[in-house]
């Protein structure tokens, strides 16, 4: 998979808080828009991500009221982050091996977007249906198709093959 490909599943519609922000107003607006999670920055640069899991396993199972808890106070951190040019693949194991569920794309070390595990299965499928529509149209060979597989295999975290 390619730096073309892994461009395509970018979410780039991060929401972001400060550091400083109260957790009751993050809820509100992750609640309000529908996500899962947000990314808190400090000078547009990546400090902690939180998630609806912190909210729960830090806050509500432990009572705490939700006007006083602080962003900084349950995000997870340091940051999982990758470069945008990274390859989908590379992303996927970087994301087993630090058993996370999501990682923040930088662009000259600043927040560009989000990769989450749904992302890297949409690309991972629109990459194996077109190479399956380029075998059914012999546009590629049986052996063609298989390497690309194998090519898919190979990628590193740099994002080369």
């Amino acid at each position: 998979m390619t730096y073309q490909e892994t461009k395509n599943i970018i979410s780039k519609k991060v929401v972001t808080f400060k550091k400083e922000a109260k957790l009751r107003d993050i809820a509100k607006k992750m609640a309000e828009i529908n996500i899962s999670c947000v990314i808190i920055e400090e000078n547009k640069k990546p400090i902690g991500v939180l998630t609806e899991r912190d909210i729960i396993k830090k806050v509500i199972s432990q009572k705490k009221d939700s006007e006083k808890v602080l962003a900084i106070d349950i995000m997870s951190y340091p940051v999982v982050t990758v470069n945008e040019e990274v390859g989908i693949i590379a992303i996927a194991q970087l994301m087993k091996k630090k058993q996370i569920r999501r990682v923040v794309v930088t662009k000259n070390e600043r927040i560009y977007g989000l990769i989450t595990q749904t992302d890297i299965m949409e690309g991972m499928i629109n990459k194996v249906k077109h190479l399956n529509w380029q075998l059914v149209h012999t546009e590629i060979s049986l052996d063609e198709y298989i390497d690309s597989l194998k090519n898919i295999q190979l990628e590193t975290v740099t994002g080369k093959k």
